[in-house]
């Protein structure tokens, strides 16, 4: 059987270009950050960004559509897709 996850659409206004090759990998990356609104400043700041964020309660946001190019791994950015899991940074 298979599962759908309802996608919540939040573009983020990231930087990106028009994909010219088909995406043949995930790229995952922790924010160290507490929300959604981290989530998408912190890599805005940096002229970074990616396409989906995982929020703890595991509900998905799109930040931008899956058939642009972000900048969020150096040279792979071309053909993979960046997913933000929401992860405050915790010490203790």
């Amino acid at each position: 059987s298979q599962t759908t996850i309802p996608i919540r659409v939040e573009h983020a206004g990231f930087d990106w270009r028009r994909r010219r090759v088909q995406v043949d990998t995930l790229v995952v990356h922790e924010s160290v950050t507490g929300n959604l609104e981290g989530c998408i400043a912190v890599p805005q700041r940096r002229g970074l960004g990616v396409h989906l964020a995982i929020e703890p309660s595991g509900e998905v946001a799109e930040l931008a559509p899956v058939d642009h190019v972000v900048f969020h791994a150096g040279e792979l950015n071309g053909r993979s897709l960046g997913i933000e899991i929401i992860s405050p940074f915790d010490v203790e």
